[in-house]
């Protein structure tokens, strides 16, 4: 497409990604020891199958998804249960997690892959398999795609399915990896979700002209379950990967299609791992870089290692790190224990220095307006902060605090350093735990 298409409003232009990258990507080492939290999704935590002592296989079941907003979690490595224990959790608290030992042969590793003939399973069995084998969006929400894939009443309207093959944060390069190494499981995927769903159109969202996949990737043959995929390119504008601000930018409506269905490229190459491969999603592609980092680079590497053995891999540290942050520095996670995890969830690891990290010090609101030109969803951020510090926390919903991305475009740009993003978020997970004591009454 000749159109160069953005969101309409707000966001911030970012520099380039730099991460010089060799292909392939550095297969990571095994983890002697895999720690898999028994909550790597967005809702409750599964439930533990598996106990202390116990032998189990590469690929077997250790949490079984509690409801909806839970998945199911499997072993990435074959051995043996050594230790159940409590482990801080992203999402704030505490969470149970399952330590397997390395220990005894692999049933898939260095053997070839059996493809299963897909195309004579039904809707209701290629869902089923992309739920049974745990497949989540790596899109930071970890919403299980079974439960956006799956209409029981049968109301959903005619959709538009969106592969999401964009990277807005600089510091990442794990959707243009994949889309560059494993963009036939991309094209087999998008097949895969096109006989679940039947879209009326298929776009693939990029914002690298030059990305290979745009010429040979992207060639999929019209069939029974929809036409052929669009390639469309997008400007580079940071947030303009998140789900609601990509829809706009393909539609060029405020209002976008009520059934766009926006799914990331690392998604769709799982959705044919699990069912084409019969495979559970226990491998990531994850970026390591940062100027702490001596050795920036991408790793295909088990779920359940320790992202210190991972920055290990790419030479450790040149320097001491201030901080090191999963997800990047926008939406992401800082941790303090290089023994945690990477989860279905993490694309990136990124560690910064002192000097990266340098603010200057908080000022006072200068009114100068910038984080309302930066918000994409046409907030006032100063005039939320000020609810916020207030602790008038009803006001600040009613100014439209729920709508909030939470992307930090406005605390990016702010020269009084206030940190906005921080603030809101904790405005509304205090909101949201208020209710819940209240009985669903939002306080």
């Amino acid at each position: 497409m000749n159109a160069i298409r953005t969101f309409k409003y707000g966001g911030i232009g970012l520099p380039p990604r730099s991460l010089d990258v060799e292909y392939p990507v550095m297969t990571a080492f095994l983890p002697s020891d895999a720690v898999l939290p028994l909550r790597q999704h967005a809702g409750a935590p599964a439930r533990r199958v598996v106990e202390i002592g116990e032998s189990i296989r590469e690929g077997q079941l250790v949490g079984k998804a509690s409801g909806t907003g839970s998945s199911n979690i499997h072993s990435p490595i074959p051995g043996i249960v050594t230790g159940i224990r409590k482990m801080p959790d992203l999402l704030g608290g505490m969470v149970e997690a399952v330590t397997v030992a390395l220990e005894g042969s692999f049933d898939r590793l260095g053997r070839k892959n059996e493809v299963f003939p897909w195309k004579g399973l039904s809707k209701h069995q290629i869902q089923r398999a992309i739920a049974d084998k745990g497949v989540v969006e790596d899109d930071g929400s970890g919403s299980p795609l079974f439960d956006r894939l799956h209409d029981p009443k049968g109301s959903r309207g005619d959709c538009v399915l969106v592969i999401n093959g964009l990277e807005s944060d600089p510091w990442n390069g794990s959707a243009a990896a994949i889309l560059r190494e494993r963009s036939s499981a991309v094209r087999e995927g998008i097949a895969i979700l096109q006989r679940v769903l039947s879209p009326v159109r298929t776009l693939i969202a990029l914002d690298d002209p030059g990305s290979p996949f745009r010429t040979e990737g992207a060639r999929t043959e019209p069939g029974e379950d929809g036409p052929p995929a669009e390639v469309v390119i997008l400007e580079p504008r940071y947030p303009q990967d998140l789900p609601a601000l990509l829809a706009e930018a393909l539609s060029g409506r405020k209002a976008p299609h009520p059934e766009c269905l926006v799914v990331t490229a690392g998604t769709v190459a799982s959705v044919y791992d699990a069912v084409a491969l019969n495979r559970p999603q226990v491998e990531r592609y994850v970026t390591v870089a940062g100027d702490a980092v001596k050795a920036p680079g991408l790793l295909r590497a088990r779920i359940g290692t320790s992202i210190g053995e991972l920055l290990e891999e790419c030479g450790g540290f040149s320097s001491d790190p201030e901080c090191i942050l999963l997800n990047g520095p926008f939406r992401g996670t800082a941790v303090a224990d290089l023994d945690f995890p990477i989860l279905k969830t993490t694309k990136s690891i990124v560690a910064l220095t002192s000097a990266a990290t340098l603010r200057s010090r908080t000022t006072a609101c200068l009114r100068c307006g910038r984080c309302i030109v930066a918000c994409p969803v046409r907030l006032d951020p100063s005039r939320l902060y000020k609810c916020i510090v207030r602790g008038k926390t009803k006001e600040a919903m009613a100014e439209g605090l729920d709508a909030c991305t939470e992307c930090g475009s406005c605390a990016y740009l702010c020269p009084s350093r206030l940190p906005l993003s921080q603030a809101f978020s904790l405005a509304r997970s205090r909101t949201v735990r208020a209710g819940r004591a209240a009985g669903g009454r939002v306080s």
